[in-house]
């Protein structure tokens, strides 16, 4: 299921966060497995796709933060809209004859017309839903778990009690999953410094 690609390349399954972020904590939980409970040949697989399905859901979370600041910066935009209709009106209240309060109108209606057929039925080999997400509707046990932190840890205990199953595993990686594994590290460390300083800014507000 994490290998099977549309034409596009885009994901067939896993497409939302949340079930990105499922997918990652469920492998990694295999990760920390006993030598006894998972070959290593399955061992490694799952490492690899572990480190792609986390890469994907890091890409995934920044472009929907990238998106919700710009639908922030289209508001404001709107607002002053808003604040340019009402001088507008104002003229006309004392008289003033625009064309050009016209023509905004008219541009205004062909946008929310464009808008509109933006959400018509998308067909099967559509990739247009693959950001879509509802996850902000989603309340779970794991919302407070951060996958990379989790893999991060996972793996430094795997390395802390068998050293020797860890040296193998790591070399087994070419170097582009050693660069997905060192990217990943990275993030994790920005992510620990980003949750305490979310808790330190909701603790002094409360």
């Amino acid at each position: 299921m994490l290998q099977q690609v549309k034409k596009s390349g885009a994901r067939v399954n896993f497409k939302r966060e949340h079930d990105k972020k499922v997918c990652c904590l469920g492998l990694t939980s295999l990760i920390a497995l006993p030598a006894d409970k998972i070959p290593a040949e399955a061992l490694d697989r799952i490492f690899k796709a572990t480190l792609e399905l986390l890469v994907a859901y890091k890409d995934q979370v920044a472009e929907a933060k990238k998106e919700n600041e710009e639908a922030a910066d289209d508001m404001d935009g709107f607002d002053a809209d808003e604040e340019d209709d009402d001088e507008v009106d104002s003229d006309k209240e004392m008289g003033v004859d625009d064309e050009d309060g016209d023509e905004i109108s008219s541009l205004q209606l062909q946008k929310l017309a464009a808008e509109a057929r933006g959400f018509q039925p998308a067909d099967e080999d559509d990739d247009s839903d693959d950001d879509f997400s509802d996850d902000e509707e989603l309340h779970s046990p794991i919302d407070e778990v951060d996958p990379f932190i989790f893999f991060v840890e996972t793996v430094q205990a795997l390395q802390a009690s068998d050293p020797a199953r860890f040296q193998n595993l790591m070399q087994t990686l070419d170097f582009r999953y050693q660069a997905l594994a060192s990217g990943i590290g990275q993030h994790a460390e920005q992510r620990k410094i980003e949750i305490e300083r979310e808790k330190s800014e909701k603790a002094n507000a409360q």
